[in-house]
């Protein structure tokens, strides 16, 4: 499975797909380690950590399928280049922020910019590769990402432990601008010019609505810890709920001594 079975021109492509794909998940990857740091510093509760943890994935999650959309329909090279921008651009604000809010915020539109990015990713693939040429491209992209995610943990620490865990945690969330801006440089050269869609986007909102809402409705309770009384006692109901659910049943005997189950 080795690129040098393409062309040059498939060749380039391909390694900017993997470029990409190695940026979006290092970013991801590498901040895991740095939140001890990062909460210390910006002395961030328990619910604004998971949300900087779990709030990039949870976006990135709900962008591919609409991302890939738009990418058929207005061109994969426009996206590529608008989500890799942004998400570059916000990495930087992540990592001066001086408040976790503007952390998780910076966190949802990053995440939400990588699910662009690497929809266009997988979608450019299917449009160059054909064939065994394309399950071999999306191979090297999918271990190239696996390799990116494996590698943040120990950059993230070796940065901590070099810096100081104060800077540290900053310079793991701009780990990632000199590759996003190399990437962006790499596409606007060799990624395919657009081609003209005559077509309507149907992104189907109300599936999409549907979709994103049953996304949150898991993904929230997990991550949003309940802060005042209000919310713990409704989550305390649910648990009683759930240990002891009704009806109830309670076995009995009769004369004879055999059990029934009653139910009440």
């Amino acid at each position: 499975m080795s690129a040098t079975r393409f062309d040059t021109g498939r060749r380039r492509v391909i390694a900017v797909c993997m470029a990409a794909g190695t940026t979006t998940l290092l970013d991801n990857s590498v901040l895991n380690i740095a939140i001890p740091a990062l909460r210390a510093s910006l002395h961030a509760g328990p619910t604004e950590v998971q949300w900087i943890v779990a709030g990039y994935s949870l976006s990135f999650g709900l962008t591919l399928v609409p991302g890939g959309r738009l990418g058929d329909v207005h061109g994969r090279k426009t996206l590529f280049l608008a989500g890799l921008a942004t998400f570059t651009a916000v990495g930087v604000v992540a990592a001066v922020a001086t408040h976790p809010s503007v952390v998780i915020a910076a966190r949802l539109l990053q995440g939400a910019a990588a699910g662009l990015v690497n929809s266009q990713v997988i979608g450019t693939i299917q449009d160059v590769f054909s064939g065994q040429d394309r399950a071999r491209a999306l191979g090297l992209y999918a271990v190239t990402s696996g390799v990116a995610a494996a590698l943040g943990p120990p950059l993230g620490g070796a940065l901590i432990a070099a810096v100081g865990p104060d800077l540290g945690w900053r310079l793991t969330l701009l780990l990632t601008v000199p590759f996003g801006l190399a990437t962006l440089a790499l596409a606007v050269r060799y990624l395919p010019t657009p081609r003209p869609n005559a077509g309507h986007t149907d992104l189907d909102p109300v599936g999409l609505v549907l979709v994103g809402a049953l996304a949150l409705v898991v993904m929230v309770p997990f991550i949003q810890i309940p802060s005042n009384g209000a919310a713990v006692a409704a989550w305390a109901a649910g648990e009683r709920t759930t240990a002891h659910p009704t009806p109830s049943s309670r076995p009995t005997t009769s004369r004879r001594g055999e059990s029934h189950t009653f139910v009440g």
